[in-house]
């Protein structure tokens, strides 16, 4: 009742304040009176001004919440929202990882970790940093290793540390007791379990002649899985070969996917195309020419840049000289081995290249 004729009084109070079109104009006012008449109605409830705001409800405040970035203080330390950082330094991005990992208790720090603390993305590190243990370091912290691809002597080298706590050659099941590396990564790089010790054999012999266990190795494989009585042996069954030599394959690469490392140039073309956006390049075409191959190169970290370029697959890099290529027509030689220190033409060596890459 009482809302109702508070109402219904400032509907008076307007309609006589504002003239309408039909109405005579009234004499002039006083100048208290036209004082009073210019000051605005005083209301009488909080509810009836117009400059009032209304009640926010639980919808309208999570419209609001999710319109504004939120703070990241999931680890305490709170940092700006993502458009007040497109202009950080390399000083700011090196104080921002000490700080994380001051809060974490870490002595190193992944990259996904730190982009998902801070919301800082990638590109805004590599605009000053070339890669992410750069910056790591930079901070004082020690280099990130999880992620990167090891070496096949560093793997080996671990299996003979883990055989010699061991006490003897270990089965699958009993070396994730006593190495630093589970079973399922020598899997991937060296394939089943008999051929992991017959690699090892051949590593040992060659770095490690003292090796206490070395005749308990297997000299092959096919030793450790002999083929029962009248069955036949795996290899000769080869269902879907219509060739009449068997197959050859290179050394156990196990690099995403690809279980050999190539040893032609056709696997050279597989592997490039497998690698060719983490090395900065992006393929426009491939065709059976010389050239063999059209694509675009980034040139600056902002990846904003880019520049044509002609490349040419070769499995060992003296191949473009005993193919008769003209260098002037080719701007990249990839291969999978150089050896010509004098080529004219920069190379890109796919079996380095592919170390600083992740499994």
């Amino acid at each position: 009742m009482l809302r109702a004729r508070s109402l219904k009084l400032r509907r008076e109070l307007t309609s006589e304040n504002v003239p309408s079109l039909n109405r005579r104009p009234l004499a002039p006012a006083s100048r208290s009176q036209a004082a009073a008449a210019a000051a605005p109605p005083r209301s009488l409830s909080p509810l009836l001004t117009s400059e009032s705001e209304p009640t926010p409800t639980r919808t309208s405040a999570r419209r609001a919440e999710a319109k504004l970035p939120a703070s990241r203080e999931m680890t305490g330390v709170v940092f700006p929202s993502v458009a007040t950082q497109r202009d950080l330094s390399r000083d700011d991005l090196i104080e921002r990882v000490r700080e994380i990992a001051s809060v974490l208790g870490r002595e190193t720090l992944p990259r996904a970790e730190f982009v998902r603390e801070t919301g800082i993305t990638v590109r805004q590190i590599e605009k000053h940093f070339d890669t992410w243990n750069e910056l790591v370091e930079a901070a004082g912290l020690e280099p990130y290793e999880r992620n990167l691809r090891k070496t096949d002597d560093e793997l080996l080298a671990a299996l003979r540390d883990a055989f010699v706590e061991g006490g003897g050659i270990l089965t699958r099941r009993r070396l994730p007791k006593h190495c630093r590396f589970g079973d399922y990564v020598y899997a991937k790089r060296f394939g089943r379990w008999p051929n992991v010790l017959a690699s090892f054999r051949a590593w040992v012999i060659e770095n490690d002649p003292g090796f206490p266990y070395l005749d308990d190795l297997p000299e092959d494989a096919s030793s450790l899985a002999p083929a029962s009585a009248g069955t036949t042996p795996a290899h000769s069954l080869r269902p879907w070969s219509v060739a009449a030599t068997p197959t050859r394959y290179g050394p156990f690469l196990n690099f995403r996917g690809l279980q050999h490392a190539p040893i032609n140039e056709q696997g050279v073309v597989f592997l490039f195309g497998m690698v060719a956006l983490d090395l900065g390049y992006v393929v426009e075409g491939v065709g059976v020419g010389f050239p063999d191959c059209e694509a675009k190169r980034c040139v600056d970290k902002s990846g904003d840049m880019w520049e044509r370029v002609r490349i040419e697959f070769e499995y060992k890099s003296p191949n473009f000289l005993d193919h008769g290529h003209r260098a002037t027509e080719c701007d990249v030689l990839v291969c999978w081995q150089h050896n010509w220190r004098e080529c004219p033409v920069e190379v890109l060596e796919l079996r380095s290249a592919i170390e600083t890459l992740g499994d």
